[in-house]
């Protein structure tokens, strides 16, 4: 039996690609929610650099969308997913990869205003 022809197949795919945004997007939003003047400068750092990676990682899905809009469809569906499924996964470690190297100055840039915004100091400890 060919996998490519198993419905199962594109379910799972489907369900798991949605399952990862929702995943990171949750994941993003729970840093913010733990966010306080309580928290360590560090802590309001990675918040920050999440969002980015998240953000950027939205940006190059969607150049990717329209690129194969542009291009056409030649395979079938179930390889269709599967390509987009993998694309997906390594657009977001590239994504957090560019932050973390290219992003450094924007990052510190968001980070001091948001920390000035909500009375974060860099002497805060965050293991409270």
């Amino acid at each position: 039996m060919d996998i490519s022809s198993t419905p199962y197949l594109n379910s799972y795919v489907n369900a798991a690609q949605s399952s990862n945004s929702k995943n990171s997007a949750d994941s993003i939003s729970d840093k913010a929610k733990n966010l306080s003047s309580a928290s360590s400068k560090e802590d309001l750092k990675d918040a920050v650099k999440s969002f980015e990676g998240y953000f950027l990682e939205q940006i190059l899905k969607k150049e990717k969308e329209n690129i194969d809009l542009i291009n056409g469809d030649d395979g079938d569906l179930t390889t269709n997913q599967l390509e987009d499924f993998y694309m997906d996964q390594t657009i977001s470690k590239v994504s957090s990869e560019m932050v973390d190297k290219n992003f450094g100055s924007l990052t510190d840039e968001f980070t001091d205003s948001l920390a000035r915004t909500y009375h974060i100091s860099d002497s805060k400890d965050s293991s409270k």
